[in-house]
């Protein structure tokens, strides 16, 4: 295990964990602008159906 984590830890120097990081963010940045976006994520929000009437707030029915 020791020997493993020398090895990986002699791998991941300098540059190639520069643009490691790099490129983590950018993936995180473009999946948080495409959310932002709705080019994905959830759309239950989009859908009209399932919605109650709120009766009791004002211009919302017979009880006002």
């Amino acid at each position: 295990m020791a020997e493993r984590t020398a090895k990986e830890d002699a791998f991941w120097t300098g540059p190639k964990l520069i643009v490691l990081s790099f490129v983590t963010l950018a993936i995180a940045f473009a999946l948080l602008w495409s959310m932002a976006e709705g080019i994905i994520g959830p759309v239950q929000h989009d859908a009209d159906y399932g919605h109650e009437q709120h009766l009791l707030q004002p211009g919302g029915g017979p009880l006002d």
